[in-house]
């Protein structure tokens, strides 16, 4: 039998009026008769640094039995994490191809009638806490202490699904993102560095020009790679991005670290 760690977490109320900064979201109506229909997934830091909050929000009202689960490269290197384990309760066989340096899962059910979790750290049980935000019924929220994260700046989501467990595309009774009703256009990752400074973009989405509450180097990145503003320092000033085809932007400091992002229309 395979050693687990568990924690149930009832978070305070204020929890849910947090500004989170999503990174995916997904149409609504693929979601399973027994599922849930995975909506976003969306990141936070504490005011002291040394949590992550990741929240996952669904389009539709949790079920009697429901469950929700992770999958996170941290490292910048999807390829050398742990497989996936399946979940102790899942039905389903897990993307065994898939490897994650984070994997996380929160069910409960008949057998389980209080929050029951799951979490793996490179293949290994860790101490990541669940709650259920008590202001909704859409969404599950993981605790993720940033020393667990390791030294990477850049946290990529793998996939995430409100049910029961990671399974290939299309396949089993979860909502796993990305699927073919994978909406979002937002690159799908997201930097400790963004989460610090909470830059503020306006307007978003741009047609002319965006102003920043950010002093120092910044350059602006298509998602290919493609470099279209090369780094130069910024005083609160606008920025012109009436040159810019529509499409999705990263802001990044003089020295790669993702600040923020935005879409030109």
């Amino acid at each position: 039998m395979k050693k687990l760690i568990t924690h149930c977490l009832i978070l305070p109320l204020a929890m849910s009026a947090q500004t989170y900064t999503n990174i995916a979201t997904d149409k609504t109506g693929d979601d399973h008769a027994f599922g849930l229909d995975s909506k976003s997934l969306g990141f936070r830091l504490n005011s002291t640094n040394d949590t992550l909050f990741v929240k996952i929000d669904h389009h539709n009202t949790r079920h009697k039995d429901f469950g929700y689960a992770l999958a996170l490269d941290t490292n910048n290197n999807p390829a050398d994490g742990a497989a996936i384990p399946q979940a102790n309760l899942a039905s389903q066989t897990p993307n065994t191809s898939m490897k994650a340096d984070i994997m996380l899962y929160a069910y409960q059910n008949s057998i389980f009638p209080t929050v029951y979790t799951e979490s793996y750290v490179n293949g290994s049980p860790a101490n990541i806490m669940f709650t259920l935000d008590t202001n909704s019924s859409t969404c599950g929220i993981f605790a993720i202490p940033v020393s667990e994260i390791g030294s990477s700046p850049v946290i990529n989501m793998l996939a995430f699904t409100g049910s029961f467990d990671i399974s290939p595309a299309g396949a089993g009774p979860s909502d796993v993102m990305p699927d073919s009703n994978y909406g979002s256009a937002i690159p799908a990752s997201v930097s400790l560095a963004e989460l610090k400074h909470d830059m503020s973009i306006f307007p978003n989405p741009a047609t002319n020009s965006i102003e920043l509450n950010y002093n120092g180097a910044i350059q602006i990145v298509g998602v290919s790679g493609k470099v279209w503003l090369n780094p130069i320092s910024r005083q609160n000033e606008a920025v012109d991005v009436s040159h810019l085809p529509p499409g999705s932007y990263l802001l990044l400091d003089d020295s790669g670290i993702k600040l923020g992002q935005f879409q030109k229309k």
